[in-house]
């Protein structure tokens, strides 16, 4: 990734971006991450487990979209199958940078992006200067990230502190008898959280996070859904 580049009208007057998935644009992951807001939406879809962060060591919460590194078994060509789509992936090209002006963060885009295009795609600017829909959508998306974000880190190590996260290694065997091992996740243990006393357990409720966490317990029976996509895709990939 290049430098990214702060949103201006007089800079990006011309500047669209491409919103159609693809393998093009970086959407084949294995592996997404995603904040508590997103969880009710994501449990009916994805698994949902936590991964530790390689620069912070803190845990966060993650989407398993596939069995491999470069695997998304949502993704067909240029269409997403699925009713809900990750914040982190809506929101490419874009991040949040200081902005030494407002001495606060500001909207910037990658300008080196294959999204990136100044002939197809949504407009950032309309032509009085003002951010398009689909800009100021953006914009919402970045800033429930980001303070999704630090509600990701508090959850996450108010559950470590209560020694409710335990590793896992996923071991999954499809039709065509190959096999994929995800290493590096981890879950909540459920015999933990119903073992809580009840001051914890209502400190838990209190905060929000006996909800998460059990939205995230719920989302692992997608684990067999997500292994009929591998299985599906391994026939059609032998007809």
């Amino acid at each position: 990734m290049t430098a990214p580049v702060i949103l201006s009208p007089a800079a990006h007057a011309r500047t669209r971006v491409i919103t159609t998935p693809g393998d093009r644009f970086g959407d084949n992951v294995g592996v997404v991450g995603v904040v508590p807001a997103e969880f009710g939406s994501l449990l009916a879809t994805y698994p949902l487990f936590l991964r530790k962060n390689g620069r912070t060591g803190q845990f966060e919460p993650c989407a398993v979209l596939g069995f491999a590194t470069h695997e998304n078994l949502f993704l067909h060509g240029e269409t997403w199958d699925a009713a809900y789509v990750p914040l982190q992936r809506l929101t490419q090209p874009f991040t949040l940078v200081p902005d030494e002006v407002s001495a606060g963060p500001a909207l910037a885009i990658d300008p080196a992006s294959p999204r990136v295009s100044d002939s197809e795609g949504e407009i950032l600017f309309l032509e009085n200067g003002e951010p398009s829909a689909y800009l100021t959508r953006i914009a919402a998306m970045i800033d429930a990230l980001r303070s999704g974000s630090k509600v990701a880190h508090a959850y996450a190590a108010h559950l470590e502190a209560l020694d409710l996260i335990e590793p896992v290694r996923v071991e999954v065997g499809f039709i065509d008898g190959t096999s994929a091992t995800l290493d590096g996740l981890y879950a909540i243990r459920a015999d933990g959280l119903r073992q809580l006393r009840d001051s914890a357990l209502g400190d838990l409720h209190a905060r929000g996070y006996l909800e998460l966490a059990w939205y995230q317990i719920a989302s692992l029976v997608q684990m067999q859904a997500l292994i009929a996509r591998k299985n599906k895709r391994l026939l059609e990939g032998a007809q």
